[in-house]
């Protein structure tokens, strides 16, 4: 199985001309550019990324020659730390410097990874579905959600870390909900999308925890019901009490935002296809949208506008896997692979000046 957990494909011609439309940075401001992935590098590509609240701690998980890769950033380098197990990421959540998860599917049954501050172990996770997405907060309250098709709207759970083990959560869904995105800000502030069907057609679900009930927030679905791939929600981010963003659909995608009292739907660039998202750290986001030919290409919602950010020229198609803020700042991480004439091998990108 390929190690980029989304299927991304090329921008179309829309998108293209959205490209040559959109504003790119200019040379003389923050720009993407490469980091060295830590030797030995191995045909592969890294699919999920996580900064934590202190802003000096990140994870980026892939696979590389069919082995799980871990990679650990202490807010100046990158460094490997070993697996205990094989697995195909599906997540990662970083709390601080001593807590952060990660899982996947191993074979034929879920893995669930926990890290102490000084290496990873093997936790057990509940059930028979897989561990489908992650969060964390800096507060050490983490949250998964368990599944079978997180992209396609299949049955789902919660599951929320005890301190020692991951257990179920009773949520009030819908008839026929599937839970795909969760974030968190602390133990008392974390955000689920999902979809839910009424029977007519599949629309968005959002529901916020307080630290003593749930409630339903009415998202954005168009004016129509749309199939489950058009409403699924890819991610979800809380920036702040105020602010929080949602990436819906991989397909006629929207960049939603809750202000406090209510969303506002953001389309996207002359039909960009979503992929991954990141708040910006000064009330915009980001979003990546897949593959693109010699380097990484990056939509900034500037709060106002959308803007083209490219990435430095690679050789071989790229492959977005994920990106994230790094807290207290402006720069921002990415991770994925580029592929070239024989094999498919991980980068990692940072933003900033």
């Amino acid at each position: 199985m390929p190690a980029i957990r989304r299927t991304g494909t090329v921008l179309t011609a829309a998108a293209a001309c959205a490209t040559l439309l959109a504003t790119s940075a200019t040379a003389a401001g923050p720009s993407w550019h490469n980091v060295a992935v830590p030797k030995p590098v191995s045909a592969g590509a890294m699919s999920f990324l996580d900064a934590a609240g202190t802003g000096k701690t990140a994870w980026a998980v892939g696979t590389e020659n069919s082995k799980t890769t871990l990679l650990g950033w202490n807010g100046t380098t990158w460094k490997r730390q070993s697996s205990p197990t094989r697995f195909i990421p599906t997540g990662v959540a970083v709390a601080n410097a001593k807590n952060a998860w990660a899982g996947g599917i191993g074979v034929l049954v879920p893995v669930a990874m926990h890290w102490n501050g000084t290496k990873w172990s093997q936790v057990p996770y509940p059930g028979y579905t897989f561990p489908m997405a992650f969060a964390a907060a800096p507060d050490g309250s983490a949250w998964s959600i368990s599944g079978i098709d997180r992209s396609g709207g299949g049955p789902s759970s919660l599951l929320r870390w005890t301190g020692k083990a991951w257990a179920s959560v009773t949520v009030p869904l819908p008839p026929s909900s599937s839970m795909s995105a969760i974030g968190a800000r602390s133990k008392t502030d974390v955000w689920v999308g999902g979809t839910y069907s009424n029977g007519i057609g599949v629309y968005p679900l959002v529901l916020h925890w307080n630290g003593s009930s749930w409630k339903r927030m009415a998202a954005p679905s168009g004016s129509w019901g749309q199939p489950a791939h058009q409403n699924i929600m890819q991610k979800i981010v809380p920036a702040s009490a105020t602010s929080v963003w949602a990436l819906r659909s991989q397909y006629a995608g929207s960049l939603l935002h809750w202000n406090g009292k209510s969303w506002r739907e953001i389309p996207l660039p002359l039909g960009a296809q979503p992929l991954a998202l990141a708040d910006d750290g000064t009330g915009g986001a980001w979003v990546t949208t897949g593959n693109a030919p010699s380097r990484t290409t990056y939509l900034h919602w500037t709060g106002t506008k959308w803007t083209t950010v490219y990435g430095p020229v690679r050789k071989g198609a790229t492959t977005l896997g994920d990106l994230d803020h790094v807290p207290g700042g402006s720069v921002l991480l990415s991770v994925g692979a580029t592929k070239g004439s024989k094999d498919q091998v991980p980068f990692i990108e940072r933003y900033g000046s």
